[in-house]
């Protein structure tokens, strides 16, 4: 069974100054006034000269043997912070010194109850999250959960999104995957958001259609057998946290049918579970979690579990 995971107090939101960093921003934005909590910018140095030289002295070291200080915002991301600042979010900008997957992972051990919150790096977006970016190794390594954000997306899009009265967890039938209910659950509640559970029942796989659950060509015991399942996993959360939760059945290709789900239902935020070390969690349908990363332009909650030994 694995442990639960605190409520956020804080977001740990790394920002280097790039397009694609800021678009972060709009839901670092609607999250924390929407929760009350506050927002820790971190901003990762190459070296000690280069923090000194840009913060222009305003330092206030936290510790003598370690290049980590509060400062007020560099130039590189003055402006990003400053659309902060015109939203009426609290916030405090850390400066660190060193490799910025590690430096951000290294943060976040500061305050194990903060959630990191970031965007998809590089040209590439979302799709390097597979080749070796800051956002791999962050999502690889950190204990706690990490909200990330397609860079892709239009700060109107990323808006229009979190604004939506839904969130979704998606289940294959797996104990690591179960992991991503109940902080979904928990930030459901919050929000006052409905919860959709989701699996796809593997039947009709080879099919490119939209089959229903009252298609005569199901198999009738998978259907029913994971209805089951999912109204399991949902009637706990339910009654924890206060809120609705659908179990939604798909069927055919689950690459596919989860992709058409979220493109229809448009969650504004999509729940999946992590390896730690490993990165995205294989599903028993291989590489499917990889693929809905891949693809996807929904802002996403990957929640950290053990590796299987």
């Amino acid at each position: 069974m694995s442990k639960s995971i605190a409520r956020p107090d804080r977001l740990l939101v790394p920002l280097d100054g790039s397009a694609a960093s800021d678009r972060v921003i709009p839901a670092v934005v609607n999250l924390a006034s929407k929760l009350s909590i506050r927002v820790r910018v971190l901003h990762v140095f190459r070296d000690i000269k280069q923090m000194s030289r840009m913060t222009e002295g305003d330092v206030d070291w936290t510790a003598d043997a370690e290049p980590r200080a509060f400062i007020n915002a560099p130039a590189a991301i003055r402006e990003s912070c400053a659309r902060l600042n015109e939203s009426g979010i609290e916030f405090e900008v850390i400066g660190r010194v060193g490799s910025a997957a590690n430096e951000i992972v290294r943060e976040a051990e500061f305050d194990p109850t903060a959630w990191i919150m970031m965007s998809s790096q590089g040209a590439g977006g979302i799709r390097r999250l597979f080749m070796g970016s800051t956002t791999t190794a962050v999502v690889r390594a950190a204990e706690q959960p990490v909200i990330m954000i397609p860079s892709e997306l239009t700060d109107q899009r990323v808006n229009d999104l979190l604004h939506r009265p839904l969130i979704s967890v998606f289940l294959d039938g797996s104990a690591n995957a179960e992991t991503a209910i109940q902080p979904a659950a928990m930030l459901a509640g919050d929000l006052k958001t409905q919860l959709d559970v989701v699996r796809v029942a593997e039947t009709m796989r080879d099919s490119d259609d939209r089959p229903t659950p009252d298609d005569d060509r199901w198999e009738a015991p998978e259907v029913e057998r994971v209805r089951e399942y999912l109204e399991r996993q949902g009637s706990a959360c339910a009654d924890t946290y206060g809120i609705e939760v659908v179990p939604v059945i798909l069927a055919g290709s689950p690459a596919v049918q989860l992709m058409r789900y979220a493109e229809r239902a448009r969650p504004g935020l999509v729940a999946l579970a992590t390896r730690k070390r490993s990165g995205i969690e294989r599903w028993t349908y291989g590489s499917l979690a990889e693929q809905l990363v891949d693809r996807m332009q929904t802002p996403l909650l990957l929640i950290p579990v053990e590796p299987v030994s």
